[in-house]
């Protein structure tokens, strides 16, 4: 997991630097700058090297099965030439 801060004014850096999350697998990016949530995002997606990204607002509510539906329906289809897979906006 990656957590990019784009220079908030709330604790987020703070917990983010906690030491309840040392070791959790978690890195984080803080910068500077408020780059907004698509230069956060490119910065995480340059950061890693992971064969599958998931970008989610900080307000989504997934369902629990949400990623393994996701590669599920990419996987289905290997003679396709798949670029992203998303799932439908609900808005209660």
């Amino acid at each position: 997991v990656i957590v990019v801060d784009c220079a908030s004014s709330d604790a987020t850096r703070e917990i983010l630097t906690g030491a309840s999350i040392r070791g959790a697998g978690l890195r984080r990016i803080l910068l500077e700058d408020n780059v907004g949530f698509a230069g956060g995002m490119n910065r995480a997606i340059a950061a890693t090297s992971a064969p599958f990204v998931l970008s989610l607002n900080a307000d989504a509510l997934p369902e629990t099965d949400f990623v393994e539906r996701l590669l599920e329906r990419f996987s289905s289809h290997p003679e396709v030439r798949i670029g992203a897979v998303t799932g439908r906006l609900l808005r209660p």
